[in-house]
């Protein structure tokens, strides 16, 4: 059994403009009170899927070497951010603010099954901190829907970025000047890294290319207009007489030329 991640991701979409999540520490709490292990093992029933960045190792012009688990508590801890902006828990453990309880409304879709019961796993999760957290299962037109007209506060999505081998394309959308896409950022955008982008379209040279997408990847990373929770793994059963498999992320090839048939 071969266990290949995909470019696709279960992320958090976040309406950054909303008064909660507008400052970086606020997202960065809600990121590190996730239990992504948990998830990946407990709910997915894929142990290793969790994941803090978008894209997978696949695509190693945008994936970070230096980050893993270990690297968020150095952001602190979800208590400590929170605090630092003023929250602090109420007599029934809430998190509460000149009189308004953190509360948020959680949107996603029954077009896939897994989603639902991800969001419900954070539900809990966030409730652990004191963030009060509304789960509504729609229609995944809703996404979209809330992200123009600003109704949107946060949706649990899967997000495909590997519908060609260079994601740039789907970074633009998400992330570009115009402050993110249906599917990406919402009420978010950094000058440096919409120069980047649009730095990328004009590079060939591999070196650079590299150089200035991981420096994109970075500001993602840091900033976290939208959250990775876990990424999407293909499983794949071989016959133990088969020899030389390996696959394709993007599913443009089988590489038969390469494998070969070994007789008992």
């Amino acid at each position: 059994m071969f266990s290949s991640p995909i470019p696709r991701t279960i992320v958090l979409k976040l309406n950054s403009g909303h008064r909660f999540l507008e400052d970086v520490r606020a997202r960065k709490a809600l990121s590190l009170a996730i239990n992504r292990k948990g998830i990946a093992r407990g709910v997915l029933h894929i142990p290793g899927s969790e994941t803090e960045q978008l894209l997978p190792a696949s695509m190693s012009n945008w994936y970070l070497q230096n980050v893993t688990s270990e690297t968020e508590v150095v952001a602190g801890t979800p208590k400590s951010l929170l605090t630092s902006l003023g929250w602090k828990k109420n007599s029934q453990g809430m998190l509460e603010r000149d009189g308004e309880l953190f509360e948020l409304t959680l949107i996603t879709y029954a077009d896939r099954p897994e989603l639902t019961t991800v969001a419900t796993a954070i539900q809990a999760q966030w409730q652990a901190i004191g963030v009060t957290t509304k789960v509504e299962v729609t229609n995944s037109s809703a996404i979209p829907m809330g992200h123009q007209d600003g109704s949107l506060e946060v949706a649990l999505i899967a997000r495909n970025y590997g519908f060609i081998a260079d994601p740039l394309g789907v970074m633009l959308s998400d992330f570009g000047s115009n402050g993110g896409g249906d599917w990406g950022a919402m009420n978010w955008n950094n000058k440096k890294l919409s120069a980047d982008l649009m730095t990328l379209e004009e590079t060939s040279d591999p070196v650079k290319y590299n150089k200035i997408a991981q420096r994109s990847a970075q500001i993602l990373y840091d900033e976290r207009p939208m959250i990775p929770v876990s990424a999407y793994v293909q499983q794949t059963s071989v016959n133990k007489r088969i020899k030389g498999f390996r696959f394709d992320p993007f599913e443009r090839s089988f590489y038969l030329n390469e494998m070969e048939f070994v007789k008992p």
